[in-house]
């Protein structure tokens, strides 16, 4: 989960959209942290890890969690401030619990920190991707039993700060 601390000194006012192109930045060039400092404005962002998402694996094999590099931009930009939820692994992209279970997420669908987006299969261990960040799907980019390579798009969502 990112963390994001903003002090004003004086009547400097922030630009919530100036914000959300920072934190991209940091998102495509995998910062951890942020500093910057003005006359009148101070910001300090931090990120826990770059990759943006985090997933769980099940099965006979304990958990772990594998982070991995964003790459350089998103697959597709629909909006100045989207981001893509990448696959950490190879495998096959299931969009639902069951075959004949409702999809985890929707286009459109607000999502909160830590919800199951969709399972990635990869040799019988059905793997759980789930958000780190509050986010809006805006498109799903892969089709449900379609392969899957690691880093592949699989979201396309908008971050919301709260």
């Amino acid at each position: 989960m990112s963390k994001i601390k903003v002090k004003k000194k004086g009547n400097g006012s922030s630009d919530l959209s100036q914000l959300f192109r920072i934190y991209n930045f940091m998102v495509h060039q995998d910062l951890s942290e942020l500093n910057w400092e003005e006359k009148e404005f101070k910001i300090m962002i931090r990120r826990e890890y770059g990759s943006g998402i985090s997933f769980r694996r099940y099965g006979k094999e304990s958990r772990s969690k594998i982070l991995e590099k964003e790459a350089s931009a998103p697959a597709e930009q629909i909006e100045q401030n989207t981001i893509s939820i990448k696959s950490p692994i190879v495998g096959i992209f299931y969009s639902s619990p069951a075959p004949q279970a409702p999809p985890f997420v929707e286009e459109g669908d607000i999502v909160s920190v830590g919800e199951t987006v969709c399972i990635v299969e990869a040799m019988k261990l059905m793997n759980e991707i789930q958000t780190e960040t509050k986010c809006k799907i805006l498109k799903v980019l892969v089709s449900d039993n379609q392969n899957i390579q690691v880093n592949e798009p699989l979201f396309l969502v908008l971050p919301i700060m709260e």
